[in-house]
């Protein structure tokens, strides 16, 4: 999970896709660090009422689960190029993402 990916889509809770083909989602970064993540909603802000950058600590909590900052996921797929999760809170149900470097 080390390394930079951006966002590819997002499912929310009414089951209503997002899609890098909105500008103002195809710039959002998650960055991965040894101890510490860091997402960024880019130059284009989508939700104006959350920070622009957040910066949190991350765990493995077990093989699939890990815990960004206190926001508990599973992972349903990561590997080289994907990494795709499903958050325990019902806001977004998954995040799909693809690396960038």
């Amino acid at each position: 999970m080390i390394g930079t990916w951006r966002l590819l889509q997002m499912t929310d809770r009414f089951h209503t896709t997002y899609t890098n083909a909105d500008p103002c989602f195809a710039d959002d970064t998650f960055q991965f660090a040894n101890e510490n993540a860091t997402i960024s909603q880019g130059n284009c802000i989508e939700f104006p009422d959350k920070a622009k950058i957040i910066t949190f600590y991350w765990k493995f909590l077990s093989d699939d689960v890990v815990d960004m900052g206190g926001d508990t996921v599973s992972i349903v797929r990561a590997d080289d190029t994907s990494l795709v999760f499903k958050r325990d809170d019902p806001k977004y149900l998954y995040y799909h993402w693809y690396r960038t470097k």
